[in-house]
């Protein structure tokens, strides 16, 4: 089971071309959920690629404070007010 845990991470870091999620059930949920409330597929999947550098990050991350500090990435901040308009719009 360590050696499959392993493998998850290394997935996680360098399987660039699919979405990455917090995790399996959570990002299937998350996406229907918000696909249901009127949110674009493509702001959703512009939101997961602008936060896959935090998650690999913090999947790296094994220190007792546990993920990071600081400012949100541009990115991850422009995608989040762009799905934050669409659910207005609806």
């Amino acid at each position: 089971w360590r050696r499959a845990c392993e493998w998850v991470e290394t997935m996680r870091e360098h399987v660039t071309e699919s979405v990455l999620g917090t995790s399996y059930l959570s990002t299937l949920w998350l996406i229907a959920y918000l696909y249901g409330r009127g949110i674009s597929l493509e702001a959703i999947r512009a939101f997961f690629v602008a936060c896959r550098p935090l998650l690999v990050d913090n999947f790296k991350d094994t220190g007792a404070a546990g993920g990071r500090q600081g400012a949100l990435p541009p990115a991850l901040v422009a995608a989040a007010r762009n799905m934050a308009a669409e659910l207005r719009e609806t």
